[in-house]
């Protein structure tokens, strides 16, 4: 998807149907005729409107840890909530503390790490990233 693994783009649009886009033009340009979609959180979104906008193109789809559609409401809820002001706050860590917040979401009880994971993490994030 764009915006991970270092991709951009000098469009202004940041929402799940211009990732379902961006992700069919690759996938074309790749002549795939047909896909099974796995996604796990925002690319479960992605998957959904995937399947919605290119129904010939997703042949099945796999999701997990995710909602249908994120809507603004669920979003403002959410920033509300937990003090963010745009998801990239979370998804996108900076620092220890930030990965710890991550990681934090998505476990009930997140057993103790030292200092030297989060940082490995990070580092290699970054490496993706760049």
């Amino acid at each position: 998807m764009l915006f991970f693994g270092g991709s951009i783009t000098d469009r202004n649009e940041r929402s799940a149907s211009f990732q379902a886009e961006f992700v069919a033009k690759g996938l074309g340009k790749l002549k795939v005729e047909k896909v099974t979609l796995v996604g796990l959180s925002y690319g479960g979104i992605v998957g959904f409107k995937m399947a919605e906008l290119y129904p010939e193109l997703v042949k099945s789809i796999v999701v997990s840890a995710t909602v249908v559609e994120l809507t603004q409401s669920i979003s403002s809820d959410f920033y509300k909530k937990f003090g963010f002001t745009r998801w990239s706050d979370l998804l996108m860590p900076e620092t220890i503390g930030d990965m710890k917040r991550l990681f934090s979401f998505g476990f009930h009880k997140f057993p103790w790490l030292p200092n030297f994971v989060y940082r490995h993490f990070l580092e290699v994030s970054h490496e993706l990233s760049f």
